[in-house]
């Protein structure tokens, strides 16, 4: 597969973005000028390409911050960043934040800093704050400036893109350019390995949610009575039914496989420009953590044997009180799904919870309700930046339900809000409209709320892009469509609801973190 390194540059307007990436890649490509913005709205994060030791670079270059855009930028670089992280491909995610400081300005302002923090937190991107103009600022500026960055964990490059007579009547030499580079392709290293390791942790965590439902199905299906009269028989089938289970998942399995391409690109990049190998080193944790989980299960599967020897040995039987047998298996089924099971796998998955944020470089002293609180609140950002891009219908505000739609809202014109729209079809033909809301039924009754919600977001943006006089010729109450934007809102308003409870400082579930990471898997 061919490599691609992404970066992302932004700065206030002015600064040198321009001239920095012109001399980093030896082109005369990017715009420059006398403090005017170098790229217009419509060009936003246009993509300029080059190659560097094999290794395709797509630099993203921006429309510089200015005191009257901060608003627009902001919600500009939100929908170019949840469309670009959303891809699912490591060629195509942005991997590296540029941040162009003039260091003749004297000082990084606070805002500034916050908005590469902002975008580390939102979009796991780290940023780098590039100085330019180093050989017209003085060296105590200099060093403040380095200084700001190391206690806001940053680090910082020093530039100079041109060569020109200094005040002092110095030539001064261009410079930064090799380090600037070698950070580029590494920090994409970096990234590609970290976005691999963390959705390879969400792999594993999700595979042992997945066999608790599986031993607690199976285990509530066992004839317990075969016991008495069987044991072997009974040992047999017990071992027999969690054995598949348990041998789901192969060590080839524990990377998702829409990440393949994530490992290919470790494997391909070029060994000169390779940073940390942040995979490899927790894949090898996760491999002995999914050998752990399966031998611990293996080796207690005689656990719930020796239970009920207990119970049908233990004298009640002579006494005469077989009665009391059905309250002791009950007991014991109980037993081996709330202590065998269920405690068990949660502390196998706070440990990984663990080792995940670790990998994210959060605190690591945080306890698991902390890191369980974090995840919710993490996925529910990502669920309401999918959303506010959605194209929901164009209802009249009074009959619109207010938490979900309202997003829809605030996105639309008021004159065009005001307009109440009135979907009415017969009955379902072969008009585009009518197969997006035959799709919206067949999801429904497949309770595939994947499909629910594509096929629900097509119609929507079906009827809002066409004549909507097509849509009053059919004569079909609008329920199916409605159905499906009610069965979105009824999820939204879960995902809410658990997010609340984060926010408030409740204690979350692995059901309910599951929810959630398994509805934006859904909408993404």
């Amino acid at each position: 597969m061919s490599i691609a390194c992404n970066v992302l540059i932004i700065g206030k307007t002015g600064t040198g973005k321009s001239s920095f990436a012109n001399y980093l890649f030896d082109v005369d490509k990017f715009t420059t000028g006398s403090g005017e913005p170098v790229t217009s709205w419509a060009e936003n994060f246009q993509a300029y390409h080059f190659e560097k030791k094999g290794i395709k670079i797509n630099v993203y270059d921006s429309v510089g911050l200015e005191p009257d855009n901060q608003t627009k930028w902001m919600g500009e670089l939100d929908k170019f960043l949840v469309q670009k992280q959303s891809k699912k491909d490591p060629n195509e995610i942005i991997h590296l934040l540029f941040y162009i400081i003039n260091a003749s300005s004297a000082r990084i302002e606070l805002g500034e800093i916050d908005k590469i923090k902002e975008i580390k937190e939102k979009y796991d991107i780290d940023g780098v704050v590039v100085l330019t103009h180093c050989d017209v600022a003085d060296n105590d500026t200099l060093c403040q400036l380095e200084k700001t960055c190391e206690q806001n964990n940053l680090k910082s490059i020093k530039i100079c893109s041109i060569s020109r007579k200094t005040r002092a009547g110095v030539q001064s030499q261009k410079c930064g350019k090799d380090e600037a580079v070698k950070i580029l392709l590494s920090s994409s290293y970096d990234k590609v390995g970290r976005e691999l390791s963390i959705a390879t942790y969400d792999s594993v965590i999700g595979y042992m949610e997945q066999t608790r439902k599986k031993l607690k199905d199976k285990i509530s299906l066992l004839d317990f009575g075969l016991f008495k009269s069987d044991k072997d028989k009974f040992q047999h089938e017990f071992a027999a039914a969690i054995k598949p289970i348990l041998e789901d998942i192969q060590n080839e399995k524990i990377i998702p496989q829409n990440y393949i391409s994530y490992k290919q690109f470790l494997d391909e990049f070029s060994n000169e420009y390779k940073g940390e190998d942040v995979f490899s080193e927790n894949f090898k944790k996760l491999k002995a953590k999914v050998e752990e989980f399966k031998s611990y299960f293996a080796v207690n599967n005689c656990l719930p044997i020796s239970l009920l020897s207990i119970v049908l040995g233990s004298g009640f039987l002579a006494m005469g009180f077989n009665v009391f047998i059905p309250l002791g298996i009950k007991a014991i089924r109980n037993s081996m799904q709330l202590n065998l099971i269920d405690s068990k796998i949660d502390i196998f998955i706070d440990e990984l919870l663990k080792e995940k944020y670790a990998i994210m470089q959060e605190d690591k002293n945080l306890s698991s309700d902390d890191i369980r609180r974090l995840e919710v609140l993490k996925d529910y950002t990502q669920i309401l930046l999918k959303f506010e891009d959605m194209p929901f219908l164009k209802y009249n505000i009074s009959s619109m339900p207010f938490n979900l739609l309202t997003l829809a809202i605030l996105l639309i014109p008021f004159d065009q809000v005001t307009e109440k729209l009135v979907v009415l079809f017969s009955s379902l033909g072969d008009t585009p409209f009518e197969k997006l809301c035959k799709s919206i039924d067949d999801a429904i009754s497949k309770d595939d709320f994947k499909e629910i919600f594509r096929a629900t977001k097509d119609a929507c943006r079906y009827i809002n892009h066409n004549n909507y006089q097509e849509f009053e010729n059919h004569k079909k109450a609008k329920e199916i469509l409605h159905k499906g934007i009610k069965i979105i809102q009824e999820r939204f308003d879960k995902a809410t609801t658990i997010a609340d409870k984060a926010k408030n400082g409740k204690k979350i579930s692995t059901d309910e973190m599951e929810y959630m990471k398994n509805m934006l898997n859904d909408i993404s």
